[in-house]
């Protein structure tokens, strides 16, 4: 059994690795290529605003204009999606500092399997009421006239929307009561269930850690490490 537990991987590592190597392919995208560079430079120096009110070079300028706006709304949202994985990557490196600064992600790392499979569950059933109310409520009602806008419906329903004023039908209130009674009475409670668990699992563990004195202190772990650093620079050196 020992020993099994020691075979069995880190999930955990991966998880941060694999956010490490999406960051570092979002870097390389977000950083500027040479070709767009002066794509760029050639926009914004050939750009004259006169332009826009000359008939012969509006097109153009509108058309430059497009291509800049184009280019830089690429870029912002490459950085942004880097800027968004540093931050979960620096959740990451404080769990490591410690148990109960990283309780969030130990949870849901206990809860994966059991969430994963809810997860699955969820959404057949979701789209289960997606489809009913499409082919239920979709010549009547335009929020569920096509399936993109059902489901967007149903997810809105999910967080609070109503819309029973709106299903004027005799199915509509079989398919109000069934939708937030099975949703919000049992899927909640199931998934509720399942965090609690997780949350059991890892409150034995770190106070088990707690009491064995396997738990040290942040700020001491991180000075210790600090200095365990310095000593190799030191052996290095010398």
């Amino acid at each position: 059994g020992d020993e099994g537990a020691g075979r069995r991987p880190n999930y955990s590592l991966h998880g941060r690795r694999l956010l490490d190597r999406h960051a570092l392919l979002a870097a390389v995208l977000a950083s500027p290529d040479p070709a767009v560079v002066d794509a760029e430079n050639d926009l914004f120096s050939n750009f004259k605003p006169e332009d826009l009110k000359n008939p012969n070079a509006r097109s153009k300028a509108f058309g430059d204009l497009q291509a800049l706006g184009v280019l830089l709304k690429d870029q912002t949202t490459i950085v942004a999606i880097n800027l968004l994985i540093v931050f979960v990557r620096a959740v990451a490196l404080v769990a490591g500092i410690n148990s109960n600064l990283g309780l969030i992600l130990k949870v849901l790392q206990a809860s994966f399997y059991n969430m994963a499979y809810f997860i699955g569950m969820f959404i057949m059933i979701l789209i289960g009421f997606v489809f009913f109310a499409f082919f239920t409520f979709g010549a009547r009602f335009w929020r569920f006239s096509e399936l993109p806008m059902s489901f967007y419906t149903c997810f809105a329903m999910l967080l609070g929307e109503p819309v029973y004023e709106s299903l004027h039908s005799v199915m509509g209130p079989i398919f109000f009561y069934l939708f937030y009674v099975f949703f919000y009475l049992v899927m909640i409670n199931v998934f509720v269930s399942i965090i609690l668990s997780g949350y059991d699992k890892v409150a034995f563990q770190i106070s088990k850690n707690e009491e064995s004195g396997k738990e040290e202190h942040p700020l001491r772990k991180i000075y210790n490490e600090q200095v365990q650093e310095l000593r190799k620079v030191a052996r290095f050196i010398t």
